[in-house]
């Protein structure tokens, strides 16, 4: 089943140290199904001139892999807790696929106000109720 994970955030308050990086893409996960075992997740949207805008990503990309790793979470909850421990500053290598093509892009991810932190905490708690 594929899940809306929305992260399109904007920056006001800074937020507090344990809210995650932002990476500014909002997007479409499939988990591993059918007999394949990895993952996807479909660009839906991006934030203008946001993290995943200035490191190269465009809607209609398909992320396969995060950091060299295959995308095998089991469902968006999994997923967004691997999201939540990515940290404003820091470089997320997304292997993309465009078309015909696979391409790297680096995303540095920047911090989130305190508003969209609370947000963001909102989703994952819904996300992990579903998913029991």
């Amino acid at each position: 089943m594929i899940t809306t994970a929305l992260m399109l955030m904007l920056l006001t308050v800074p937020a507090p140290a344990d809210c995650p990086g932002w990476l500014g893409l909002g997007f479409l996960y499939q988990p591993p199904a059918h007999g394949h075992a990895d993952g996807w997740m479909y660009v839906q949207q991006l934030a203008p001139a946001g993290p995943s805008a200035r490191g190269g990503v465009l809607p209609g990309d398909v992320v396969n892999a995060m950091n060299g790793q295959p995308l095998r979470y089991a469902d968006s909850y999994s997923l967004m807790q691997r999201l939540s421990r990515v940290r404003p500053g820091e470089i997320v290598r997304l292997t993309l696929r465009r078309g015909t093509r696979t391409i790297d892009v680096q995303v540095t991810a920047t911090a989130i106000s305190a508003e969209r932190c609370r947000a963001w905490r909102d989703t994952i708690e819904g996300l992990r109720r579903k998913s029991r």
